[in-house]
């Protein structure tokens, strides 16, 4: 996706003004892949910081898209099931009590030791440049274009009040000669609340294409930025498909994004999850079936990323699970009066009552010499 800043050009996103900045506070998509009939459902949710009134950003794809309302739940549901599982474990606590609390002798406490600690684990057209669509959804207006002279469509988005810069036309050129498709969206803060902070609704893409992708590339000047001054950010991404995937940055082996999660989903988790997408003119959605069941989890933190390609997704040869390290919690147990501290009392008790019946056998004698 083609993000770009209005001024310093560090995102695909553009601002409807050259003077005003639009930034992504944090990014989450779903991606899922019909291996049988080539088709691509593209969901990015994102959240921007930004002082502009509106502002746009530009998807790329190798084909026309349909665009419809997604809804975020599909994105929370997922986020659960790929969370990390709790485990509890015993944490021991060894105190040397000779009573222990609440027999009423608590106070013999304050002349004991303390505790020791053990753990133990538990279980329009413009020149070259072609409208295709413009439509209206969640909160976007949307234009479809195609063009195949990179120029023009620079042009085009200067007149229609983009803030389209010069470091934007080689990122374009990727696009028009290869004949790619640009849906241009802009969206008005009227569409939110808050005075900076604006989350826009989630979009489904639909498309053909050869092979899935994350549209990853982004301008020159938005890889230039110095390591020490770009801003991280998280890239989430889930990927629904017929086996476990991987990331790669165009033709290379590179691997930017990590794999955190990876697993086949139960075959009733198909309905489940398309009852979580909103109805298109009355009838439910039909995004995810039962070949598009194994769910594998990527997260990018590379900053500055490499966004000189697309992030291309391709079944992986390594099919095994992957899971998040379980988050261990600690649940306190006392144990008093342990094992080694119970002999010496038992020592001592044992005499005190010995030396007491003693005492009373030895009486009677005592009296009866007398």
């Amino acid at each position: 996706m083609k993000v770009e800043s209005a001024t310093a050009a560090r995102r695909h996103h553009l601002g409807m003004n050259r003077d005003e900045d639009v930034t992504i506070t944090d990014e989450t998509a779903l991606i899922v892949w019909d291996s049988a009939s080539k088709t691509e459902h593209f969901i990015r949710n994102a959240n921007f910081e930004t002082t502009a009134e509106d502002f746009g950003f530009l998807v790329p794809t190798p084909s026309v898209p349909t665009l419809h309302e997604s809804g975020g739940r599909v994105l929370s549901e997922l986020a659960y099931r790929t969370a990390a599982r709790t485990e509890y474990r015993d944490v021991t606590t060894e105190t040397f009590r000779l009573f222990k609390p609440g027999t009423g002798f608590d106070f013999f406490q304050v002349l004991l030791p303390g505790s020791a600690m053990t753990d133990s684990a538990m279980p329009p057209n413009a020149g070259s440049v072609e409208v295709i669509d413009a439509v209206s959804v969640a909160g976007y207006d949307a234009t479809i274009l195609k063009a195949t002279d990179a120029a023009e469509l620079l042009q085009w988005l200067e007149e229609h009040e983009y803030a389209a810069r010069p470091a934007l036309l080689e990122w374009l050129e990727a696009y028009t000669q290869n004949g790619w498709y640009i849906t241009a969206f802009r969206i008005s803060k009227t569409e939110t609340s808050g005075a900076s902070g604006i989350a826009a609704r989630p979009v489904r893409i639909t498309f053909e294409t050869d092979r899935p992708f994350y549209p990853y590339r982004e301008p020159a000047d938005a890889r230039s930025k110095p390591a020490s001054e770009a801003q991280s950010r998280l890239l989430r991404l889930y990927v629904l498909a017929d086996q476990k995937m991987e990331g790669h940055l165009g033709e290379s082996d590179t691997v930017p994004a990590k794999t955190v999660w990876a697993n086949r989903l139960p075959a009733f988790d198909g309905g489940n999850l398309n009852r979580l997408f909103p109805s298109e003119n009355g009838t439910a959605a039909n995004v995810i079936n039962s070949s598009t069941l194994y769910l594998t989890e990527f997260e990018d933190h590379s900053s500055p990323r490499p966004r000189t390609d697309e992030l291309f997704l391709l079944p992986t040869a390594d099919q095994t699970t992957v899971e998040r390290p379980p988050i261990t919690r600690s649940v306190e147990r006392f144990v008093y009066s342990p094992e080694f501290y119970k002999a010496p009392f038992w020592m001592l008790g044992f005499g005190i009552v010995f030396g007491f019946v003693r005492r009373r056998l030895k009486s009677p004698r005592t009296q009866a010499e007398n």
